[in-house]
C-alpha cells in the first residue's frame, strides 16, 4: 500500500480547503441563479445521467463551462475509454450512504431504519475530451 508523502498530504489539504470555498460560493447564490448556470452548461455523465444542479454550479466554478460528458475514471473504463496521463479531474460532491459500524445489540427505531444517513464525499470527473479510447488487440 503507498502512502503520500507529506508534500502530498499539504497538497491534498490545500485543494480540499480550495473546494470547500467553491462550494460555499455555490451555496450563497440564489436558486434562480444556480438552475441559471445548470441550464447554461447541462452536463450528462457518460451513464446518460444529467448532473445536479449543484455539480453543474461547481464544475463552472472550476472553469469547466465547455464541458459536455463527464465520468469517473471507473466510469470512463466501463465505456471503453481511459482518462489520459497527467488530465485533472473536476471536484463534484456525490452522495453515499453512511455505514453503520456499530455493532451494538439495538435494533434501529422504524425511522431510523427508514432514512439511512447520507454523507457527501468528493470526487473527481473528467471530461470526455480528457479520456482516450482503450485500443484492444
Amino acid at each position: 500500500m503507498r502512502h503520500a508523502t507529506k508534500e502530498q498530504q499539504e497538497k491534498a489539504q490545500e485543494r480540499r480547503t480550495a473546494f470547500k470555498e467553491i462550494v460555499k460560493k455555490v451555496a450563497e447564490l440564489s436558486e434562480e441563479q444556480r438552475l441559471a448556470i445548470a441550464e447554461k452548461i447541462s452536463i450528462t455523465t457518460c451513464e446518460g445521467h444529467p448532473l445536479s444542479v449543484h455539480n453543474n454550479c461547481l464544475i463552472a466554478s472550476q472553469g469547466g463551462e465547455g464541458l459536455t460528458l463527464v465520468g469517473g475514471f471507473k466510469q470512463w473504463l466501463k465505456q471503453g475509454r481511459a482518462v489520459k496521463k497527467g488530465e485533472h479531474g473536476y471536484m463534484i460532491l456525490f452522495p453515499r450512504e453512511k455505514k453503520n459500524g456499530d455493532n451494538d445489540a439495538q435494533e434501529p427505531t422504524r425511522d431510523e431504519a427508514e432514512k439511512p444517513e447520507i454523507r457527501f464525499l468528493i470526487g473527481y470527473v473528467f471530461d470526455i475530451s480528457q479520456t482516450m479510447e482503450i485500443q484492444t488487440a
